[in-house]
């Protein structure tokens, strides 16, 4: 999983398996905490590694 920092803008994608994900600064606390993040509907990410 592949994140594109951008400071310059409120929102940033991460990429997974070929599905591009627009995710809001808002909805993240801690992307270095290894909780599990729900976006909307999508499942739970778990045993994932950011950056």
């Amino acid at each position: 999983m592949k994140i594109k920092d951008v400071k310059s803008q409120e929102s940033f994608y991460i990429k997974s398996n070929g599905k591009i994900f627009n995710i809001d600064m808002e909805k993240i606390k801690d992307l270095y905490s290894k909780q599990l993040m729900n976006f909307r509907n999508s499942k739970p990410l778990s045993g994932s590694n950011f950056i």
